[in-house]
């Protein structure tokens, strides 16, 4: 039987209350045994995710809440990310292969967007995620798990 762990943090939608959340969640990762490359990818999407979150979904509103659940398994962490914000629309959740920046085209610093390659990169680094949002709740759900997981 495999023993899951749970922990739960809630911050104020701020910017600033980012950074210990991320620390914290990296701890996990350790906790579970994920590699060192992991836990780079896991901070850097739990950071991003909960940034989206924040200035996204609750338009930088300090007043509203974001929380972030953990389930730490050996080899395995779960991240649930919720709100109570603007849900992502369906069509950016359906096209973001789209965002991709191809690294074949000729592309100058000066006309990259400052903005909207987010979910790209959570993309990117997470094992597997899903987002849905249900009865006011918007869930984010990323996973990070071994490699023989």
């Amino acid at each position: 039987m495999v023993m899951t762990v749970a922990h739960q943090h809630t911050i104020d939608a701020c910017l600033g209350a980012v950074a210990s959340v991320c620390l914290a969640i990296k701890d996990l990762a350790m906790e579970a045994g994920l590699s060192v490359e992991i836990q780079m990818a896991l901070e850097l999407a739990v950071c991003e995710a909960v940034n989206n979150a924040i200035v996204h979904a609750l338009d930088n509103q300090p007043q509203e809440k974001v929380t972030i659940e953990t389930e730490v398994q050996p080899g395995k962490l779960d991240i649930y990310i919720r709100e109570r914000g603007t849900a992502i629309p369906s069509c950016v959740l359906n096209n973001i292969d789209e965002a991709n920046l191809d690294p074949g085209t000729e592309c100058h610093l000066d006309h990259l967007p400052t903005s909207g390659r987010g979910l790209h990169m959570i993309d990117a680094l997470c094992h597997e995620w899903n987002y849905h949002s249900a009865e006011g709740v918007n869930t984010f759900h990323l996973v990070f798990c071994s490699p023989e997981n």
